[in-house]
């Protein structure tokens, strides 16, 4: 299970970081840069919508990026990337181990294998990299619903729709042949972070207190999209394709801190309606989809403004165990 190198060492100014990138679906070939062909308009779901990065990238003229869950950061300034790809292969099975035929008895190492994780909600931060993100369900954590579920940020249900939903919720089972499995996720983390940083008795500097795995989907300054602003848009983008708004809030909605807030009448153009068009053209759904894991990538991306995103590159991807999906 050799890991594949696409690029040279990182330069000075850059860090490096570990992915688990998201793929338009889990058989699909890494993408090689943000601006890599995207699925045609139309929904992924189950999946995640791996286009919805590039898709609101053009609605808001934030940056684009490859999406992505950031499995560890904190720049591994004591380790090349050779290095760093070799010990994944040996944390995630894929290299032998020296010690193997020792006589000390020792615990099976586990060879890690595919598995799925799955979006929670989608939510905001005050941080440029946190901006808009899809957070993903920690273990012990209810299952996310993908039904309506009232009203969110003027986002409701019709009670036709309503209805219907709870309806056929009693009848059809949720996603037959997929489950998450977040505890593979959260070991994984804890395995590489032994493995990369307190084997070298270097202390690991995430960017929260405890691991927080999300996709981002919306890099941004505050001074171009307000905090005001992109907690409405992720609650938007945390409704589902099966919630709809009644006439009567279509047509008086606005959004916070914008233009269309302080007019008499809003123009026929509005941003909402155009943010709209870029939710439907990645099929709207974001929370409950899954996120295949099959590999972990070694990525070089840097410690400047988030305007940099587009030109982070994948060094090296190193590929779980793939006889088979372990949980499907």
């Amino acid at each position: 299970m050799a890991a594949a190198s696409t690029a040279s060492p990182p330069a000075n100014r850059d860090v490096i970081s570990l992915w688990l990138t998201v793929r338009l679906h889990p058989d699909a070939p890494l993408p090689s840069s943000p601006f890599s062909p995207s699925a045609p308009p139309s929904s992924s779901y189950p999946f995640f919508p791996a286009r919805a990065v590039a898709d609101l990238a053009e609605c808001l003229d934030t940056p684009n990026f490859i999406p992505h869950i950031t499995l560890l950061g904190g720049g591994f300034q004591h380790l090349s990337v050779e290095q760093i790809t070799s010990l994944i292969e040996k944390a995630v099975g894929g290299a032998r181990d020296e010690d193997a035929d020792s006589a000390v008895p020792r615990r099976p190492k586990k060879v890690w294998k595919p598995f799925f994780v799955r979006v929670a909600d989608v939510e905001s931060g005050d941080r440029p990299f946190q901006c808009i993100y899809a957070r993903i369900r920690k273990p012990g954590e209810p299952a996310p619903s993908t039904r309506p579920s009232g009203s969110a940020c003027g986002v409701s249900a019709t009670p036709e729709a309503s209805l219907a939903s709870q309806e056929s919720a009693k009848h059809a089972p949720e996603q037959p042949g997929i489950r998450d499995s977040p505890e593979d996720l959260f070991e994984l983390h804890s395995t590489l972070r032994e493995v990369l940083y307190d084997a070298f008795d270097l202390p690991y500097r995430g960017d929260n207190a405890s691991y927080m795995p999300h996709v981002s989907l919306v890099y941004a300054e505050t001074d171009q999209l307000s905090l005001e602003r992109r907690a409405t848009l992720a609650k938007l983008l945390n409704a589902t394709a099966e919630e709809q708004e009644t006439p009567e809030e279509a047509a008086n909605r606005t959004l916070p801190g914008s233009k269309d807030a302080d007019a008499d009448l809003a123009p026929a153009d509005t941003f909402l309606e155009r943010f709209e068009r870029a939710r439907e053209r990645f099929g709207k759904t974001i929370r409950g989809t899954f996120v295949s894991v099959s590999s972990i990538e070694v990525v070089q991306t840097s410690v400047g403004s988030c305007a940099d995103a587009g030109r982070w590159r994948i060094l090296a991807s190193v590929p779980l165990c793939r006889d088979a999906f372990e949980n499907v």
